[in-house]
């Protein structure tokens, strides 16, 4: 099954959809699995504030294309491996110049300087933990900025034990949410405009939509004892339920994007994009306001 889904994800040909740059998130999930000895073994059974979870969970971490909300690679993990160590085996499907967005839980100086060695391009959110130092403004809420980060203990080649990046930061809030902050190594104003790049962002969705649909939709459990996605009792039982699942929800999301670039688009479609350009719209009033 792991070759079958890596055989169907390796023919996902993202498109260069913004400034020439083919676009895609990254993110993880945890998934629960049957409460077994050899499950809990491979998997761990994370920790709470309560105690020990019910279920053992085996994490996953997937690089999606946004245009199509294909899996370009996936990977399971033991729930305590971090997932920015997830990220790193997934930047192998990357290309020179490929759009790379992240949210706060994976963005990190020493993961941002390993995309910008690969060439890979990179657009992130930070939280407010974060405190760059600003070089210069570009624009109204628009800053050339540096951060500096710790590599982790298990990734130093050297004796160097942390990195220093020259980036752009662009803070902006939508209605009465918190400031979003975000850095990239876009740095040209009058080549990536602000707007286009906030208004990017949130293409990272795309991600959570997928597994949403595989979580939620397309692995359902009607009625069970057990409320959960997999059902095998060994770890190679539940690696393969989850190869397989990944297979056939790249192949649905094949056949739609097949339809939808065949089909002509209808009024409902088209009123749907006005919805979206009216919704653009607002959400750049209030990024405007917010800098006013």
């Amino acid at each position: 099954m792991r070759i079958f889904f890596e055989t169907h994800a390796a023919e996902v040909k993202p498109i260069a959809s913004f400034h020439g740059h083919r676009v895609c998130a990254v993110d993880g999930t945890g998934f629960n699995v049957p409460d077994t000895a050899a499950n809990e073994a491979h998997f761990g059974r994370p920790k709470s504030s309560r105690g020990e979870t019910a279920y053992p969970q085996m994490d996953a971490v997937s690089l999606v294309e946004t245009s199509t909300s294909q899996i370009l690679d996936m990977v399971f993990t033991h729930c305590d491996v971090p997932e920015r160590l997830g990220v790193l085996k997934l930047l192998e499907r990357l290309i020179r110049n490929d759009l790379l967005l992240m949210d706060r839980g994976i963005s990190a100086a020493w993961l941002f300087a390993e995309c910008l060695r690969r060439k890979i391009r990179i657009l992130g959110r930070i939280s407010s933990t974060w405190k760059p130092h600003v070089i210069r403004r570009l624009g109204s809420g628009d800053f050339l900025v540096t951060v500096e980060g710790e590599i982790p203990k298990e990734l130093r080649k050297n004796k160097k034990a942390t990195v220093k990046l020259t980036l752009r930061m662009i803070e902006y809030k939508i209605g009465n949410n918190g400031t979003v902050r975000l850095l990239t190594d876009l740095l040209d104003p009058n080549e990536y405009p602000d707007m286009e790049l906030a208004k990017l962002y949130h293409a990272r969705w795309q991600i959570e939509t997928s597994y949403d649909e595989i979580k939620n939709h397309l692995a359902t459990v009607a009625s069970s004892a057990q409320d959960l996605v997999f059902r095998s009792k060994t770890p190679e039982g539940i690696l393969q339920e989850a190869y397989a699942l990944a297979a056939l929800y790249n192949m649905i999301r094949c056949l739609m994007a097949e339809a939808g670039a065949a089909a002509p688009k209808p009024e409902s479609c088209q009123a749907k994009d006005e919805q979206v350009q009216g919704e653009t719209k607002k959400l750049q009033a209030e990024i405007s306001r917010y800098r006013t």
